[in-house]
C-alpha cells in the first residue's frame, strides 16, 4: 500500500467524500456503458498497480539501507516504532522518548541489532519476491542469509545461556533484601523474538501496510528466524527441481544445527534422542534425495547403514520395507525370511 503525504491523502478523501455525498442526496452521476465501464476500470487496477510496485520498491530500497549498519538498522526500528506504536508522535515528544529510556539497554545490545539486521535482510528478501522475483534468482541471497542467520543464532543461543547463568549465579549471591528483584533476560530473547514472529507481525510490515501481502506469498516461510521452513519450503524443492547437488550439504547443514542444538542442552536426553532418533532420520531423508539424484547406489547403500545401525527406531519396519522394495527394483532377490518384528 503506497503512504502517500498527509495533504494528498486528505485531498483524495475529501473528493470521495463528495462524490458520495452528491450520491446520497441523490444527485446521479451519467450513466456508462459496459464497455466504458470496463476500460476505466482496467485502467483503475492498471494505475493502482503501478503505484503498489513503485512504492515497493521505495520500500525495498528503504530496507536495504536500513540492512547495511546495525545503526541504521535500528533508527529505522525506531521511526517504525515511532509510527506504529506511538501514531506518528514527534520523536522529541515524552511518550516516545519514555519508550526509548525504557529500552535503551535493548537498542544498544549488539545481539538485538545484529537481529534486527537479519529480520531486515530477510524482509527484503520477501518484498523482492512480492515483487515478482523468481525462486531462482533469490537463490544466492537466500543461501548467504541461512548461512548468516545459522551461525548468529548459534551465537545468540550460547550468549544468552552464558548470560542467564551469569544472572543466576549473581541472585544467589545478592543481599537477602535485594532477593526476589526481577533479573533482566529480554534483551536476547527479544532479538529472538523479532527472528521468531511471522512477518505478518513485523513492525515493519504493519508500517508499510504490507500484512497481506506479505501473508499471502505462496510457498514462503513467513518467520525470518525459522532456518528450517526456508529450508524446506524454498530451497531443498527448488533444489529438487533442479537436480542440484548442494541439495545434499543442506542435510548436512541440518545435521550439524541439530547436533549443536542437543549439546547445548541441559538434559542428557535430548542428546540422546538426537543420536538414536533425530539423526537416523535426516540420514535416511537425506539418502532419499541422494537418490533422487541419481546417486542409486550409494543411496542404497547409506540406507542399508542407516537400518543395520538404528534397529531400534521407531521407523525401522518402514524403512526396511522401502529398502526391500528398491532392491528388488534392481533385481535383487530374497535369500532369507523377512525380519521379524521385535
Amino acid at each position: 500500500m503506497i503512504l502517500l503525504p498527509r495533504f494528498e491523502r486528505w485531498l483524495a478523501a475529501g473528493v470521495v467524500v463528495t462524490f458520495l455525498l452528491g450520491m446520497a442526496r441523490g444527485q446521479n452521476a451519467p450513466t456508462m456503458e459496459p464497455q466504458q465501464i470496463l476500460k476505466e476500470l482496467e485502467l483503475i487496477q492498471k494505475n493502482r498497480s503501478g503505484q503498489f510496485k513503485s512504492g515497493l520498491r521505495q520500500q525495498i530500497d528503504a530496507l536495504t539501507a536500513a540492512s547495511a549498519t546495525k545503526q541504521a538498522a535500528v533508527a529505522l526500528y525506531e521511526d517504525a516504532i515511532q509510527a506504529v506504536e506511538h501514531e506518528g508522535k514527534p520523536k522529541d515528544g515524552s511518550e516516545f522518548a519514555a519508550w526509548r529510556e525504557k529500552n535503551k539497554e535493548m537498542l544498544l545490545d549488539d545481539d538485538f541489532r545484529t537481529a534486527l539486521q537479519l529480520h531486515l535482510r530477510y524482509l527484503v528478501l520477501s518484498l523482492k519476491r512480492l515483487d515478482g522475483d523468481k525462486i531462482e534468482e533469490l537463490m544466492p541471497s537466500l543461501l548467504e542469509y541461512t548461512g548468516q542467520l545459522s551461525a548468529n543464532i548459534s551465537d545468540l543461543i550460547k550468549r544468552e545461556k552464558t548470560r542467564n547463568e551469569v544472572q543466576e549465579r549473581n541472585e544467589k549471591y545478592r543481599p537477602k533484601d535485594k532477593q526476589g528483584e526481577k533479573i533482566n533476560k529480554a534483551v536476547l530473547s527479544t532479538g529472538r523474538d523479532i527472528l521468531n514472529k511471522p512477518m505478518s507481525g513485523s513492525v515493519f510490515v504493519r508500517w508499510y501496510r504490507l500484512e497481506g501481502h506479505i501473508g499471502a506469498i505462496k510457498d514462503w516461510e513467513q518467520s525470518s528466524g525459522n532456518i528450517e521452513g526456508i529450508v524446506d519450503k524454498m530451497l531443498m524443492p527448488y533444489m529438487r527441481e533442479k537436480k542440484d547437488v548442494r541439495l545434499l550439504e543442506l542435510w548436512d547443514d541440518r545435521m550439524a544445527r541439530a547436533e549443536e542444538l542437543a549439546r547445548k542442552s541441559d538434559l542428557a536426553i535430548d542428546l540422546d534422542k538426537y543420536q538414536n532418533q533425530t539423526l537416523p532420520t535426516l540420514l535416511w531423508k537425506k539418502a532419499e534425495d541422494r537418490l533422487l539424484l541419481g546417486q542409486r547406489a550409494m543411496a542404497l547403500t547409506d540406507m542399508f547403514n542407516v537400518v543395520k545401525g538404528y534397529q531400534s527406531h521407531p521407523d525401522f519396519e518402514k524403512w526396511t520395507k522401502q529398502l526391500f522394495g528398491l532392491l528388488k527394483a534392481d533385481g535383487a532377490t530374497e535369500t532369507a525370511a523377512a525380519p521379524v518384528t521385535q
